[in-house]
């Protein structure tokens, strides 16, 4: 029973060196959902600026082609925070399954936990009750010589 013991121990300890890995994982995960947050935060106050700008004209007159520029810039960030804000629906999925797959790999552990407890419960019972055995055993063979003296 030992040797089953060891075994599942082995087990638990390699379940939890997974889940200690996807905990990992999702913690890199949301960093990385933090640093797209703050990089569309950046983005929309540089497009902000940019409208300001393109609006603000202060009574100077431009070209066409400086509107047309002033313009592709807003566009180029607009499409820089559409990009980020893929990504970040992404990450934000990919951060749902690893929560679940954690979810599931600590139910795992636990389920070791406790399989394995209730192991080393039956195990010190039997340790006990051989004991207590041993024990009435030699208090019966006492009992005997002093009774046969």
């Amino acid at each position: 029973m030992i040797e089953r013991i060891k075994r599942f121990q082995k087990i638990l300890s390699t379940r939890e060196k997974v889940r200690n890995e996807e905990r990992l994982l999702l913690s890199e995960k949301r960093n990385y959902e933090q640093n797209i947050v703050s990089l569309m935060n950046g983005l929309q106050e540089e497009k902000q600026q940019a409208l300001h700008v393109f609006s603000t004209q202060d009574n100077c007159l431009f070209s066409p082609q400086d509107m047309w520029y002033r313009r592709k810039s807003i566009d180029c960030i607009e499409r820089k925070l559409d990009e980020a804000h893929e990504a970040l629906l992404q990450i934000q999925y990919a951060i749902r399954q690893s929560e679940e797959r954690l979810l599931q790999k600590h139910k795992d552990v636990k389920v070791m936990e406790t399989y394995l407890g209730k192991m080393k419960d039956e195990y010190n019972q039997v340790v006990s009750r051989m004991e207590q055995e041993e024990l009435d055993d030699i208090a019966t063979i006492r009992f005997e010589n002093k009774s046969g003296e």
